[in-house]
């Protein structure tokens, strides 16, 4: 019997041997193309805004439990690139560093006072936050005219992290503010 078993099992590796490699390069082969750059929405909801000039009209820098902050916030420059065309988006530029890290680190933005570890309601989710890397993110239209706050918010702690007063991210010099009339 255990004759019959070695034997069974020894052609059963045999056909394994053959027919696992066929497979996985005939799966390879057959599935979708890998999009060469991904949607606006997409790039949009991760963060990743691309990377115009930004005309930055404040900044700060902040220390709070490990974490260096850099923060700036800016227009980015109109796409045409002409001069007295309207600034595009209101962006908010972050640099977090830490020794550690934070594996998910999250930013928000809230008209709100941020206090507690709960998030306060109506907090806008920006993106997630890179480590030794600036990321830049389009803020909400409340930003524009309001002055915020950003928090760094931890998921695996459900806490959070860091916070930082923001102004209202005012039109560049030159330029109107978003929605006003002349």
């Amino acid at each position: 019997m255990t004759r019959a078993l070695r034997r069974a099992h020894r052609h059963a590796f045999a056909a394994l041997a053959l027919l696992l490699p066929a497979g996985v390069t005939l799966a390879l082969l057959a599935r979708a193309p890998l999009p060469s750059s991904a949607s606006p929405a997409l790039t949009r909801a991760l963060g990743d805004a691309p990377r115009a000039p930004l005309t930055v009209t404040w900044q700060a820098r902040a220390e709070h439990d490990g974490l260096t902050i850099v923060a700036g916030i800016g227009w980015a420059a109109p796409a045409d690139g002409a001069p007295d065309a309207p600034p595009r988006a209101a962006m908010l530029e972050l640099d977090v560093r830490s020794a550690t890290g934070s594996p998910e680190l999250l930013a928000y933005w809230s008209a709100a006072g941020v206090t507690g570890d709960p998030l306060p309601d109506g907090s806008v989710l920006l993106g997630p936050v890179r480590f030794a890397a600036s990321r830049r993110f389009t803020l909400p239209d409340p930003a524009r005219t309001q002055r915020g706050r950003v928090a760094l918010y931890d998921v695996a702690h459900a806490r959070v992290v860091a916070t930082l007063d923001v102004p209202a991210a005012a039109a560049p010099p030159g330029h109107a503010a978003a929605g006003a009339h002349p």
